[in-house]
């Protein structure tokens, strides 16, 4: 992100904070070329409007997943899936021929015995007597942590979602779906209103999306939505007496290869029309954080609502409406408020004790975070490590830093508090000491290692923000590697910007997606410490009010040190390109 884009979205959210989206009618826009289509563009363009669109197979050619898990003829490889995945633990897979609820119900099943159905139901011509079974949310990266099946593309890398639930070590939301022709997924919006990108490894499915606002014309006289929007029962106007205001679906029809970006609160229905495997990521950062605050809010007062019929209106413990918000949504107030503060944190470590004024941003820069060696402050940014084999960016710090340390374990992704050796002081950040002996776990790879690992530096002499890649030395503990040795799009034609792996939620966007990133932490911040059922739980610590002047004395400082950049590709108009991409026909 530059300058420009970061002005553009600071008015675009005082402006319109949250507002409905235009429906894009009967055409989605796809995007075509890997090499020239930036991640500026994408955040104006998609992301802010909160639209959907297609990026084309080329973002996904050099995916391993995509080599080995397809025959020559675009079909699965069942037999190499059953070689690579023998050993699975038992994976969930739901039935699409019976009804729970409002979903499909599921059950564990051994791997192998899920690939010889499978193989069973093509040879019978896609019938079976169990069912259309569909292996789905099958947490893959998280099962094969040292496998690299495919890479994050650079305009997902700002996942908040999975960065918070990597650090609490609790969850994430990285799936991957392999069924047979037939199997769908019911009607819904993703969890906490998040973003989510699919992208077909093989197959081809069928997508039917609505945006927010529209679902209030699908629900029945109950007020529940419909289960299956292609079923005869949903055009009945008894059963569903508003469906006919509603208007005709997006229609989406995704290639193999091809990945669709499905926007906030987007309801949507998946069908496969083929043989299919995909992988899926929900994830949501500032443009839609405060969607998700929105939605917690709306889920509160639906189970004070319900808790009111029978003990009477304002006669509930406050504690008990958590604790039933969390079963419901999976998130209760005290957590989105750990929430904000770890991705906050984050942040603040990239801002805070540094001199913003240094920062440029380039012409065909990558933008970066940097800092020189023996810097008394230890901000992340990005170098280049001594005798690296590889050019993936990696996790790391400069030497002889002054500060202490927010590390990981190799092992665990549960954030850790660790001092160097010579440490002055104990403001958390992202580092990995120098010679460190301790058993407390710390980002980094042993000199001469032949993994690449994202550090976040600039070497010494660095005349600019351009991205780098260190791993600092002697650093005696290793972290698993961010990224995939797949390409990965660059974020403009001059330069390639690091993209992370399918585990990885460090962002390596630059100081501008910092700035931005608190810009909204502060926004959902004070109107969370307003909200009067937050005021009745107990006092969490740090004080938020003591969390917001952070924000905001850091955002003061870090505003004035960013200048404007005239030259960047980026900074010229804010609509979609007809050079990047081309709209097609549903």
């Amino acid at each position: 992100m530059d300058r420009e884009t970061l002005d553009f979205s600071t008015a675009f959210f005082q402006d319109f904070e949250n507002s409905p989206e235009d429906f894009p009618g009967d055409r989605v826009d796809f995007i075509d070329k890997s090499d020239s289509f930036t991640y500026s563009q994408f955040f104006r363009d998609y992301l802010l409007p909160n639209r959907p669109c297609v990026f084309s197979a080329e973002f996904t050619k050099d995916w391993s997943s995509r080599k080995f898990w397809v025959t020559q003829d675009g079909k699965p490889n069942l037999e190499r899936l059953l070689q690579e995945f023998q050993g699975a633990a038992p994976v969930p897979v739901a039935n699409c021929d019976r009804r729970e609820y409002n979903s499909h119900p599921k059950e564990l099943l051994p791997f192998p015995e899920f690939v010889e159905y499978w193989r069973e139901f093509i040879s019978n011509g896609h019938r079976s007597s169990r069912g259309c079974l569909y292996l789905k949310d099958w947490h893959l990266s998280r099962a094969f942590p040292e496998r690299e099946f495919y890479s994050i593309p650079v305009y997902f890398s700002s996942d908040w979602l999975n960065e918070y639930w990597d650090a609490v070590g609790a969850d994430d939301f990285r799936f991957v779906y392999m069924g047979p022709k037939g199997s769908w997924t019911p009607f819904h919006a993703d969890v906490f209103r998040s973003y989510s990108w699919s992208a077909n490894v093989c197959g081809r499915k069928r997508w039917l999306l609505y945006p927010p606002g529209e679902e209030r014309f699908l629900t029945d006289i109950h007020g529940n939505l419909p289960f299956d929007l292609t079923a005869p029962e949903f055009r009945d106007p008894r059963i569903y007496p508003r469906s006919g205001r509603a208007r005709a679906p997006l229609e989406i029809i995704q290639e193999a290869g091809e990945i669709v970006f499905v926007p906030s609160g987007w309801h949507h229905q998946v069908h496969n029309l083929e043989d299919t495997i995909s992988i899926n990521h929900n994830w949501l950062n500032g443009c839609s954080v405060g969607r998700m605050w929105r939605f917690l809010r709306e889920e509160l007062g639906a189970v004070r609502r319900e808790l009111s019929r029978w003990h009477g209106p304002d006669r509930h413990d406050p504690l008990q409406c958590q604790l039933l918000l969390k079963s419901c949504t999976g998130i209760d107030f005290p957590e989105f408020y750990n929430f904000l503060r770890l991705l906050a944190e984050s942040r603040l470590a990239l801002l805070e004790n540094r001199e913003c004024s240094s920062w440029e941003n380039s012409p065909g820069s990558a933008t970066g975070l940097g800092t020189p060696q023996n810097s008394q402050s230890s901000v992340p940014a990005l170098e280049t490590p001594q005798n690296s084999q590889g050019s993936v960016p990696t996790l790391g710090t400069p030497q002889n830093s002054q500060k202490s340390v927010l590390s990981l374990n190799s092992q665990s992704s549960v954030p850790t508090l660790e001092t160097p050796q010579n440490s002055q002081e104990s403001v958390p950040m992202l580092e990995t000491p120098q010679n460190s002996q301790s058993s407390v776990p710390t980002l980094g790879i042993p000199q001469n290692s032949q993994n690449s690992v994202p550090a976040l530096e600039i070497p010494q002499n660095s005349q600019g923000s351009v991205s780098t890649l260190e791993t600092p030395q002697n650093s005696q503990s290793s972290v698993p590697s961010l990224n995939s040795q797949s390409s990965v799009p660059s974020q403009n034609s001059q330069s390639s910007v690091p993209s992370q792996h399918s585990r990885g939620s460090v962002p390596a966007l630059g100081i501008p997606d910092a700035v931005f990133d608190l810009q909204r932490l502060a926004a959902v911040l004070r109107s969370f410490i307003a909200n009067r059922e937050f005021q009745r739980l107990p006092a969490p610590s740090p004080p938020p009010p003591e969390l917001l002047r952070r924000l905001e004395k850091a955002l003061d400082t870090a505003l004035l040190g960013i200048p404007h950049s005239r030259h960047s590709r980026d900074s010229q108009d804010s609509q979609f390109p007809e050079e990047f991409g081309k709209s097609r026909p549903s």
